[in-house]
């Protein structure tokens, strides 16, 4: 998870070179480390990078084979949320197996494990996912219909939380089991 080409321990901070060009350029918005990966925002948010384990989707790189390796030595640019006109990455958040990215509008990106809803999404072994939404005179309009990815165990490529949809997130930070938004 350190982006460094080697699986191993560094006790002393070490430069990540493949990232040089990049923070030349225009520094770094934004990293984050979780459990078995990093995520690094670059050039005002246009290119967003990930490395280390993948093994669950955290790196938002799409569903990969154990063949392919599901790990990442060295950063490796994200395709769906970097060179996009229309979306600035400004936040990365990152936890055991799943992760995060808030661009500028107040949209949420998750991939990444979903055991436990985490992802904001029902997770697999919810009985809402047969059911339908959740309707409660207090919450308006958040579950209103069913996320595309309620009951997957796994989201492999970045995608938007859709119970979100009708607030603008300002800021995320999330932990093995369980994320919490600011929005409004």
């Amino acid at each position: 998870q350190l982006g460094i080409g080697k699986v191993a321990d560094s006790h002393v901070p070490v430069q990540i070179q493949q990232l040089q060009f990049e923070v030349d350029d225009s520094g770094i918005c934004s990293f984050a480390a979780g459990g078995q990966h990093s995520m690094v925002v670059t050039r005002r948010g246009k290119s967003v990078f990930s490395f280390g384990s993948g093994a669950s989707g955290q790196l938002g790189l799409g569903m990969v084979s154990f063949e392919d390796s599901a790990f990442r030595l060295y950063p490796t640019l994200i395709p769906d949320l970097s060179g996009k006109e229309h979306r600035t990455i400004v936040q990365v958040a990152a936890a055991a197996e799943h992760s995060f990215a808030l661009d500028k509008n107040g949209e949420l990106l998750a991939f990444g494990e979903n055991d436990h809803g985490q992802l904001g999404f029902l997770p697999h072994h919810s009985p809402l996912v047969q059911r339908g939404p959740v309707r409660q005179p207090w919450v308006k309009d958040l579950r209103s219909e069913p996320s595309p990815m309620d009951g997957e165990k796994c989201v492999w490529r970045p995608t938007l939380v859709t119970a979100l949809r009708n607030f603008r997130v300002g800021m995320v930070s999330t932990a093995d089991r369980h994320t919490i938004v600011l929005a409004h």
